[in-house]
């Protein structure tokens, strides 16, 4: 099991994409409990690997991470409640430089893409803040100089919005740097494994998300599916 690890101003502001609504009431602080409560056990099955695992899980985490960290039209229930509880959320994600004048990026990666605990060469950066900052860079058209940078936030409602989660759009009308990153793909005991870029980004904010959903919710009563 995964749980073995992984042992306010009334009016709305907008930061980045995210829509800035804090929950005004005990009810509205309860609803927000209630869904946390909701995905998780969901979200945590998602990510389980090994035999009777789902086919094609990322589809299905991408659908938790839009509501719980990315929806752009109602409040993320995860940063919605972590601020109504006062509560920072902080991510360890990897340094990204940015492509300037005098730097120009064509590819950027890296093996870390969020974590709940520090690690080596990462930065500490507050959970609105790393949803709208590149984690890393594609060059999607060989006839440009430099590549197109892509956000966590990006990649979640890519697939989300375009995979059939919650609304479906043909391949050839999706955005290029979804699409570049669509084309990744290994080929393990001659089986082929598509989005494998996708997949990863996916996992590794998925995990950090249940880590984070146990972190803010009380303990009593105890998460369902948690060991």
């Amino acid at each position: 099991m995964l749980c073995g690890w992984l042992g306010l101003p009334a009016t709305g502001k907008r930061v980045g994409n995210l829509v800035k609504r804090p929950a005004k009431t005990l009810d509205e602080i309860a609803q927000l409990e209630r869904t946390l409560r909701w995905h998780f056990p969901r979200l945590l099955r998602e990510l389980e690997e090994g035999p009777g695992s789902l086919p094609d899980p990322h589809l299905a985490i991408a659908g938790h991470l839009r509501v719980l960290l990315c929806d752009r039209k109602y409040p993320p229930v995860l940063i919605a409640y972590a601020r109504a509880r006062a509560i920072d959320l902080i991510v360890y994600a990897p340094r990204v430089r940015p492509t300037t004048k005098n730097a120009r990026i064509l590819v950027s990666w890296s093996a870390l893409i969020a974590s709940w605990e520090p690690v080596v060469g990462s930065a500490a950066v507050k959970i609105e803040r790393y949803l709208d900052t590149p984690i890393g860079v594609v060059q999607y058209d060989e006839r440009i100089a430099h590549g197109a940078p892509y956000t966590p936030c990006d990649v979640i409602n890519w697939v989300a919005n375009t995979e059939g989660v919650s609304h479906f759009n043909y391949d050839n009308t999706k955005h290029r740097v979804h699409r570049r990153l669509k084309a990744s793909a290994v080929q393990p005991n001659a089986v082929t494994i598509a989005d494998v870029e996708i997949r990863r980004i996916l996992r590794q904010i998925g995990i950090w998300t249940l880590q984070a959903i146990d972190h803010v919710v009380p303990k009593t009563p105890a998460l369902p599916g948690k060991d």
